[in-house]
């Protein structure tokens, strides 16, 4: 859970140095909230997701624009709740307007004490870099069942949405320890 703040505070103190939008004509050098090149040389990718099997997971990472249209980079990805641990994702996005780009990417998931290395990939439509549906593809070896291979299907909140999920998350588990368990 500590990881998990500190990836949250470090998030948070670098959003008030990202620029937002800009009047001028040069776009921003970093923006927290994805766009296309006319409006961010770069942006930060910040994502909280709910997918059938993985239940929550956490994307951060940085994208550059390289063209009108096309953005490289690359993601850290992490599912808390699920056994593969940390993963490691290159990312295309392909903007197919100012507020809706296709958002491709396939990567490795680190061995962990229950699985051996494994793959993961998906495509979804990112809608104003603030939520996500996409499909999800992932294949890992259990260290003691053998190959599992899953295709899912789930939604992602970024930029914003990411943050105060995050932030929500962390409050329920603060809470939960707290008071020793949240009673519904």
């Amino acid at each position: 859970m500590r990881q998990h703040v500190l990836l949250v505070l470090a998030l948070l103190a670098l959003a008030p140095h990202c620029t937002w939008a800009q009047a001028v004509d040069e776009p921003a050098s970093l923006c927290f909230r994805g766009g296309p090149r006319s409006e961010c040389s770069s942006f930060l990718i910040t994502e909280l997701g709910y997918a059938e099997r993985q239940l929550l997971f956490w994307e951060v990472g940085w994208m550059k624009n390289v063209g009108g249209r096309l953005a490289l980079g690359g993601t850290l990805l992490k599912a808390p709740f699920a056994d593969q641990g940390l993963g490691l994702k290159p990312r295309v996005r392909v903007w197919l307007a100012s507020d809706l780009s296709l958002d491709v990417g396939a990567g490795l998931l680190f061995e962990s004490e229950e699985m051996d290395q494994g793959f993961t990939g998906h495509v979804g439509f990112n809608i104003a870099d603030m939520l996500q549906p996409y499909a999800q593809v992932e294949v890992v070896k259990d260290k003691w069942r053998g190959t599992d291979r899953a295709t899912s299907i789930g939604v992602r909140g970024g930029s914003y949405l990411a943050v105060a999920g995050t932030a929500l998350i962390l409050f329920g588990l603060a809470m939960s320890a707290a008071g020793g368990g949240i009673g519904w």
